[in-house]
Parts: structure tokens; C-alpha cells; sequence
């Protein structure tokens, strides 16, 4: 069975990319268990470690479903990107492929000055180039739907764990079952969209 994110255009309609700023910049936007304590690792609500890239790319599916694309590479198939370099390799997420996401790198690991990039953006684009390497390159060779599944495939329960004590200022796609195949998805199911109270909206 196949987990649906129906009509994922609905989770970035009108989303500035100063508002996905905000929110990916934020740490109490992203809640963890042992975060500052010594017996363990700090970890997300779906159970996976802060630390690691991968599991914060997997949170951007989750927030915007297939609106987002996720990349990949380790750092001998990309020698152009610093963050791989540091790293050994890095996950992260591009929403309409336009907005770089990804939190990890300025959360985490401090390596950018931001956690949203436009790639239409000269000035951001610069910082991309020299963190992720060349967009095209990576576009084209680096797509990781191994993780986009992981985040797809939960169950409603999985996820409605996965993202408690996160609330994004736009809605989040809706997460249903179904027994087909993205190109049926959206012709045979009607989705219901549950209300959702934005803090600070007016």
C-alpha cells in the first residue's frame, strides 16, 4: 500500500521564502528528546537522530510532500561540495525546484548562513555552488527516492508521531492510503482537508 500526499501544491501555496526561513531557522520549530542532556543522542519525535542531514531532509518531505525533491550524494561523487567534503556525503531538500531547504547545515552543522536558499537568487546561488555543487549536476545525477519513500511509505499513524509538536506556518499536505500509483492519485481520491490553526495568522 502506497502512503498518498494529496495534492502537495496545497503545503507551499503562498509561502514566502522569508516565512520558510523563519521556520526552518528556528530550533523550538524542531523539538527533540535528550537535545542538551548526556545519555543519548538528541532525537527527533519520529525517533531519528537530530544530527544527521538525512533526517532533517525527511522532515521537509514530510512538511510538503511531493512539492519537495530530495538529493544526495557522498563526497566522492561530489567533490564540488563543500558540505560533503566536511561531511562525507549529505541529504537535503528542494521545494518547487526553486528553495534549497535545508536546516541541517545551519542548525547542525553551521556550514551555511541560512537554511532556505532561492536558487533564482544570484547571491544565494553563489553560497549554494561552493556548499552543494553545481544544481544541474546534482539535479541531474543525485535524486534520492530511497528517502522520499521512507517519508511516503508511513503510516498515518507513523506520521501523525513523526511531526507531534511541529506546526509549520502552512498546511501540511494531507496523508492518506491508497492502493495506487502517483499518476492515479489525484483523478480517483478526494481529499479531506482538516482545519488547521496558523499561531499569529489573522
Amino acid at each position: 500500500m502506497m502512503q498518498l500526499d494529496l495534492f502537495p501544491h496545497l503545503a507551499c501555496f503562498s509561502v514566502s521564502i522569508e516565512v520558510l526561513e523563519a521556520f526552518y531557522s528556528n530550533e523550538y520549530n524542531f523539538p527533540t528528546t535528550n537535545r542538551y542532556k548526556d545519555d543519548g543522542p538528541a532525537l527527533f519525535p519520529d525517533g531519528h537522530e537530530w544530527a544527521f542531514c538525512t533526517n532533517w531532509a525527511r522532515y521537509a518531505r514530510r512538511f510538503h510532500g511531493r512539492s519537495v525533491k530530495l538529493y544526495g550524494f557522498l563526497e566522492e561523487e561530489n567533490e564540488a561540495s563543500h558540505i560533503a567534503a566536511m561531511a562525507f556525503g549529505h541529504d537535503f531538500a528542494v521545494l518547487n525546484n526553486r528553495y534549497l531547504i535545508d536546516g541541517w547545515a545551519r542548525q547542525v552543522s553551521g556550514y551555511a548562513s541560512r537554511s532556505v536558499f532561492d536558487l533564482e537568487n544570484d547571491r544565494h546561488l553563489a553560497e549554494v555552488i561552493h556548499l552543494y555543487g553545481e544544481p544541474a549536476h546534482w539535479m541531474e545525477y543525485f535524486r534520492n527516492p530511497w528517502l522520499e519513500a521512507s517519508a511516503d511509505n508511513e503510516s498515518e499513524e507513523e506520521r501523525t508521531a513523526a511531526v507531534r509538536g511541529m506546526t509549520p506556518p502552512w498546511p501540511m499536505p494531507v496523508h492518506m492510503v491508497a492502493a495506487k500509483s502517483d499518476n492515479e492519485r489525484s483523478e480517483e481520491i478526494t481529499p479531506v482537508l482538516e482545519s488547521i490553526e496558523i499561531p499569529g495568522a489573522r
